[in-house]
């Protein structure tokens, strides 16, 4: 989870989509810039850490199994320019990113 407060969601996907697909290359430079771009990303992270003193995707969805549907509101505006970043051992086959 890393925080992109001014760049819209679908920017953040593509730009996920895009590093991702870099690094899944066969073309060495296009890896090492997937990989620049991904560490960029991922650098975002720790003001997601100093606010909720974690950055890993399934303390979230922790915390939003415990609250019931009507209380999740306020944990949604407070987590408004969070977004989640998939990394390459997320997928067990490259295709999968294609």
């Amino acid at each position: 989870m890393v925080w992109l407060p001014d760049l819209h969601p679908s920017t953040v996907v593509a730009l996920n989509r895009r590093s991702l697909q870099e690094v899944f290359s066969n073309d060495k430079f296009r890896v090492r810039r997937g990989r620049e771009a991904l560490s960029a990303l991922m650098q975002n992270r720790l003001a997601v850490e100093d606010k909720f003193r974690s950055f890993r995707p399934a303390d979230f969805a922790d915390v939003f199994r415990r609250y019931p549907p009507s209380g999740r509101s306020p944990l949604r505006e407070k987590m408004n320019g969070i977004a989640l970043i998939l990394t390459p051992d997320s997928f067990i086959k490259k295709e999968y990113v294609d």
